[in-house]
């Protein structure tokens, strides 16, 4: 069960951290109009590059931790035992 929550959550945080920093909700958010430094950083195309590679390796640890389960789960369901 705690497998599945995390598989769920590598998914879904990597499909938001891929797709978020190109989408209006990030560039009319709260902190950038607090500091002119901040609104420049968050803006700046190689952050929102930086984030959504952040998001492109948790949405493929997902997917690899998905492949792995289906794998253990064939071989253990063709697996004999031994008499």
């Amino acid at each position: 069960m705690t497998r599945n929550l995390v598989i769920l959550y590598l998914l879904e945080a990597g499909l938001i951290l891929i797709v978020l920093p190109w989408t209006r909700f990030w560039d009319r958010n709260y902190f950038m109009g607090i500091n002119q430094y901040l609104e420049m950083a968050l803006t700046n195309p190689i952050l929102r590059g930086v984030v959504s590679g952040v998001g492109i390796v948790s949405f493929s640890a997902g997917v690899l931790e998905i492949v792995t389960l289906l794998i253990r789960r064939r071989t253990v369901q063709f697996a004999t035992p031994i008499n």
